[in-house]
């Protein structure tokens, strides 16, 4: 360079302070050698070893810097992100409770005409346009598309009819991730929001709104838009789907990445894997394309999403590498122009002695040589003036910042050279040589200073000037040094604005946020801030924290020197005490920050004064504290049980004493461990209940002892601790449902005993007329007759007919019967006689009589019939040899009926019991054994009326019947009978019966069965009597007014179509006094009395008759009273 030479040509004349030192130089060069090759060494090795420190302080220098700028954007970016799935949601929400848009729906549901589409299309597009939708869709309760605002370019039904449910279920909006149905169709993504009709206060579920979200509209571009420049920095979107990273969005390097970029799980060197698997905050690794990068990762809250902002490591690094590079490569020409001074100095040394003024004057030009290289080779623009101000010298790097060569600037005036404009204001500024000529001082640029090269390059500064003084003091010119800080202004303006946004974000952030420095002195801090802590509008910037709050008391000083010290503080709740004396909750975290990796700048607080929140929650601790008490001390039984797996949350003491087992024992149970139901039939009820379906059930429960009682449970969903639990009310319906269950038994044998009565008054009226006839038939039959046999045959028949509808009539509780007080133990004896032949030789009959008398009163015939009935059933149930017992005793009822009838033991009662060795019966065969025409015998065996006639004869005396049985081991029946009174009845004296009746009585026959009325007349007429035969009241009133004669016995129907037969006496004797009057009937006296209407009659025959018991009852009847005397 042409500089250099001239400097190297004339070096006397560049520095005349040499010359006067020459001689000094030569003198002292022997003693200073070993002192300048230990200070050369020494140099070189500090050098390299800075060089080392300051490589590796730059680099982590840059990779902290890079790391923020990486971490200000994520989360920027994530709270962009997390605002707008925020925003969608609250605009879901909003929407259901919107009555407009309800009633249009409404409306439009109802009946889509024209006005109502119109309305519904005013409604949508509005709410699409408001809230930057790119399609609405109404959808009913089917999933079916009912409206749809724009073009069908997406179809949600795939995913459709699983998230309407759960928005229907849950009554709220339902978020639908993002997804695209095709390749290379739109990504979009979905809000499904629940219509209810009256604005979301009905019950009756109208359908969903689809709110529909172009990915293009909003959440693309805020991820692909990068606050600086730079050529590789992006953000990515993406979310694990299996064992992969799925890319939710193009990304900068792969415009169709989205939705068809994936990446495996198992590459773990990849920043997006590392971000999936839960790493947050700063990573290194390889993105997509195998470059490497630096990058921040964090998780969008209430989403499956991570964000990954991410720039190349080359990018990121290459600034600062390459001053690095520079800084180290002239240290590295300073150490080894050290070696070469040294080396130089050493060799002068050696030839000293005979070349003392050439070696002084060869020494001289070295120096000035090893001046200019280090001028030439230092990294800063070194431009050096005469005292004019005119160029003198400009080194290497002053030529490349100036755009001037050396020889060209030579001479020039310096303000020509160095063009400076201040970048704030775009104005010209003079350069400060007139400043320091003026001053003789050194003079710093101010800031903001913008070098214009010759080629119009634009370059910040940062430079200086001094004065070049003589050693006698002369002013020889200026010195300016100066050095390119664009990338370092560049850095600080980036910081600049991080700080700024930094700043607009504590001021604006929805939190209580305030940042100090480390003397605890306010930096930031949010408006929430402000308010919370009743500051107003108040300036505190720069304040301390304690001067704001003089009342903070030491505990929290010593947290915030912890934090400074680098700890994270945090507490849920804290209290503070004001100065007015108000007591405040506070939950707040501290965190420190840094400046550097190393450097803790100071501490960042987030508060949120909860006080409100605090009353709330202590309101709802008494609240439940109350319940509780009301809970546990409640006499009805109760549980809590969790609708989720069915676990009881708590029992109280009446459920403990309910069921039987300890409370901390029923607290470790499951519902389906009591309830007889399976788990899947229980979850679906406790479903119902969660829908508020059904809130009332019945069930059967288990207790501890094994026993299931009936149950009635009321069910409802309550909140307990933000938690919502089953809360049932359980009652014991087990002895009304036996109540219950005996009222519809008893309904039930009433039913049936009205058709066997009625069947049985039927039956009576033909086998009166069969009975009749063949007793007549007898009579006039020669017992030598043939037919005589045959007839005797069909009087037995007759008459076993006649006693199956006397067991329809004792079953029906309609037979007559003639109870009387007698001792059972000594009534059965005279029977067993008869029983013994019944059940046959192979059956032993075992009586067991209890000591003393047991009375009882009852019909003694019936009291035969009983324990026949019951010794045939054991007889038909033994297989081989066995046993029936007959035993008697004293002692209370124990059948259900009694048992439940008082808490103590029931009256005593008289027990007959007949217990066999037999098969046995089950318990379904058990359930059914007294009911009528039911048998477990083979066809033709049995008639399936014995044991219901055996409960209707104890019954009808006013007892109780128990049936126990075990399959294999035989059957027990017990009758339990009212004990009567110890005396004895005395019998009747048998009253006279008169002589058959003298020819001539004349007597009214009314009979309404046609085939019985012609038998009756003619029985009468054998008997002697004249008969005047009616087949109605009407006509019998007929004969009667024309009748001349008496009319000495009226025979007839208690139970007539029309006027009844007491009626019909009733009239007949009102017109003709003393008139007689015998009634009969196919049904029991009693229930026939209830048919024929008026008092109970004085004589009364029962169908079927023979002519012997006509006779009888005729004559007893005349011989009676006459109507008004007394008997």
């Amino acid at each position: 360079m042409t500089g250099k030479s001239t400097q190297s040509q004339k070096p006397a004349d560049l520095d005349p302070a040499l010359r006067g030192d020459r001689g000094r130089m030569t003198t002292a060069a022997g003693t200073g050698f070993r002192r300048t090759i230990a200070m050369a060494v020494a140099l070189v090795l500090a050098l390299f070893a800075a060089g080392i420190w300051i490589y590796r302080v730059q680099i982590e220098s840059v990779r902290v810097e890079v790391a923020r700028e990486l971490s200000a954007i994520a989360r920027l970016k994530a709270a962009q992100i997390t605002d707008w799935y925020a925003d969608q949601l609250e605009d879901g929400a909003s929407l259901m409770h919107h009555p407009y848009l309800v009633d249009a729906v409404v409306r439009f549901l109802a009946g889509p005409d024209a006005a109502s589409r119109r309305e519904l299309h005013h409604h949508l597009s509005s709410l699409a346009e408001e809230h930057g939708f790119s399609d609405v869709r109404l959808v009913d309760v089917e999933a079916r598309e009912r409206w749809r605002l724009g073009p069908a370019t997406v179809d949600p039904a795939p995913w459709l009819a699983p998230v309407l449910q759960r928005a229907l279920a849950g009554q709220r909006p339902v978020f639908v991730d993002l997804h695209r149905d095709a390749p290379g169709e739109t990504a979009y993504s979905a809000v499904v929001v629940p219509l209810y009709d009256a604005a979301g206060r009905g019950r009756r579920a109208l359908g969903c709104l689809l709110l529909l979200s172009d990915g293009a509209g909003f959440l693309f571009p805020q991820l692909h838009a990068w606050p600086l420049p730079s050529r590789t920095a992006e953000t990515l979107l993406v979310r694990r789907d299996g064992e992969s990273v799925l890319f939710l969005a193009n990304t900068r390097h792969r415009p169709g990445a989205a939705f068809t970029l994936r990446e495996p799980l198992s590459q773990t060197e990849l920043v997006t894997v590392q971000a999936v698997q839960g790493r947050q905050g700063s990573l290194r690794g390889r993105d997509y394309r195998g470059a490497e990068v630096e990058a921040v990762a964090l998780p969008i809250p209430d989403t499956p999403w991570f964000l990954v902002a991410k720039i190349d490591t080359a990018e990121a690094f290459a600034d600062g590498q390459a001053r690095i590079l520079l800084l180290l490569g002239l240290m590295a020409a300073l150490a080894a122009l050290a070696g070469s001074g040294a080396l130089i100095a050493w060799q002068r040394r050696q030839r000293a002695h005979d070349r003392a003024l050439l070696e002084a004057a060869a020494e001289t030009r070295a120096v000035l040589e090893y001046r200019a290289v280090i001028l030439q080779a230092i990294g800063d623009g070194v431009v050096a003036t005469d005292a004019a101000g005119r160029v003198t010298l400009v080194n290497a790097a002053a030529e490349t910042l100036t755009g001037w060569s050396a020889a060209a600037a030579e001479g020039q005036p310096i303000d020509r050279v160095l063009a400076l404009e201040d970048s704030r204001t775009g104005q010209p500024v003079s350069t400060p040589v007139q400043e320091v000529l003026a001053s003789r001082a050194s003079v710093t640029l101010a800031n903001h200073t913008i070098l214009i090269a010759r080629d119009g390059q634009r370059r910040h500064i940062a430079d200086s000037a001094a004065p070049i003084l003589a050693p006698d003091g002369d002013l020889l010119g200026v010195v300016l040094v100066f050095r390119d800080v664009s990338e370092g202004y560049a850095l600080r303006e980036t910081v600049r604005r991080e700080r700024l946004l930094l700043g607009l974000f504590v001021d604006q952030a929805p939190a209580a946020i305030a940042m100090f420095d480390r003397e605890m002195r306010y930096l930031a801090v949010s408006r929430r801030y402000l308010a919370d802590y009743g500051l107003g509008e108040r300036d505190i910037i720069g304040r301390s924290h304690y001067e704001v709050f003089p009342e903070i008391p030491e505990r929290w000083r010593e947290v915030h020197r912890r934090c400074l010290q680098g700890s994270v503080e945090r507490c849920e709740e804290d209290q503070f005490v004001r100065q007015d004396g108000r007591r405040e909750w506070v939950r707040w975290a501290m965190y420190p920050w840094y400046e550097t990796a190393d450097t803790i700048g100071g501490a960042v607080l987030f508060t949120e004064v909860v006080t409100t929140r605090k009353v709330m929650e202590e309101a709802l601790r008494q609240s439940e504290a109350k319940f509780r008490t009301l809970f546990q001390r409640h006499a009805a039984v109760k549980l809590l049980i969790d609708p989720e797996d069915g676990r009881i949350l708590e029992a109280n003491e009446a459920a403990a004493a309910f069921y039987g087992w300890p409370r901390e024992q029923l607290e470790r149970m499951r519902i389906d461990e009591i309830n007889t139901l399976g788990p899947e039939q229980i979850q679906e009820e406790m479903e119902r209940v969660r829908r508020r379906e059904r809130i009332h059930f019945e069930f059967r429960h288990r207790r501890a002892d094994g026993s299931v009682r009936d149950v009635a449970v009321y069910s409802s969903i309550i909140d307990i601790q933000g938690r919502s639990v089953l809360h049932s009310i359980i009652y014991d319906i087990t002895e009304f449902r036996q109540m219950e269950e005996q009222l519809r038994q008893a309904r039930k044998m009433e039913s049936i005993g009205l058709l066997a009565g009625g069947v049985a008054h039927e039956f009576n009226n033909m086998l009166a007329v069969i009975l009749g006839y063949t007793q007549l038939a007898l009579e006039r039959t020669a017992a030598d007759d043939p037919l005589h046999a045959d007839l005797q045959e069909i009087l037995r028949a007759a008459e076993h007919s006649a006693r199956i509808t006397g067991q329809l009539l004792a079953f029906a509780r309609r037979q007559p019967i003639q109870p009387r007080v007698f001792d059972l133990n000594t009534a059965i004896p005279d029977l067993l006689a008869l029983l013994t032949r019944l059940i046959g030789e192979r059956i032993e009959l075992v009586w067991q009589p209890a000591p003393g008398e047991l009375p009882v009163r009852m019909d003694p015939a019936q009291l035969d019939q009983v324990l026949i009935n019951l010794c045939l059933n054991s007889r038909d149930a033994i297989t081989g040899a066995g046993t029936i017992t007959i035993a008697t005793a004293m002692g209370p009822c124990t059948c259900e009926t009694c048992a439940g009838a008082s808490p103590g033991p029931g009256p005593e009662r008289v027990l007959l019991t007949v217990r066999d060795t037999g098969c046995g019966m089950d318990e379904a065969t058990r359930e059914r054994i007294f009911e009528p025409f039911f048998t477990t015998k083979a066809p033709g065996k049995g008639t399936g009326l014995g044991l219901p006639t055996v409960h209707g004869i104890v019954h009808q005396h006013g007892g109780c019947i128990e049936l126990t049985s075990t399959p294999g081991e035989g059957t027990t029946v017990t009758l339990a009978l009212p004990l009567a009174e110890r005396q004895a009845e005395p019998t009747p004296a048998a009253e006279p019966v008169p002589a058959l009746a003298a020819a001539g009585a004349t007597v009214l026959l009314v009979e309404d069965e046609p085939s019985l009325l012609p038998l009756v007349r003619l029985m009468l007429v054998e008997l002697g009597y004249r008969v005047l035969a009616a087949a109605s009241a009407p006509e019998a009133l007929q004969l009667a007014r024309e009748h001349r004669g008496a009319i000495d016995l009226l025979v007839t129907d208690l139970v007539l179509p029309g006027t009844g037969g007491r009626e019909l006496a009733d009239t007949l004797q009102a017109a003709r006094p003393g008139l007689r009057v015998l009634c009969m009937s196919g049904h029991a006296l009693h229930a026939a009395g209830s048919k024929g209407g008026g008092e109970r009659p004085a004589f009364f025959l029962q169908k079927p008759f023979r002519l012997e018991e006509l006779d009888r009852a005729v004559r007893a009847a005349l011989a009676g009273p006459a109507p008004g005397e007394r008997p």
